[in-house]
């Protein structure tokens, strides 16, 4: 995906990540792991995808100030 070697975990998550089993919790941690280091989206069950989606949104959103922009200012 890109250079970076990390990737925000926000504190926020916790209170979804509390509500769904410890397995499924561990499979969404890996998940975001890989997709933060290789941009690959890991299959994953339909109640854990939810959650990696709206966590892979917001690490998504956290990279676009990570592209340079080439744009002149005016």
């Amino acid at each position: 995906m890109t250079d970076k070697k990390s990737f925000i975990f926000y504190h926020e998550w916790s209170e979804i990540l509390k509500k769904l089993p410890v397995d499924e919790v561990g499979n969404i941690i890996l998940a975001l792991l890989e997709y933060s280091e290789t941009g690959t989206v890991a299959e994953l069950s339909p109640i854990a995808d939810i959650a990696f989606t709206a966590f892979r949104q917001a690490i998504d959103k956290d990279n676009e100030g990570d592209v340079p922009q080439n744009v002149e200012s005016r």
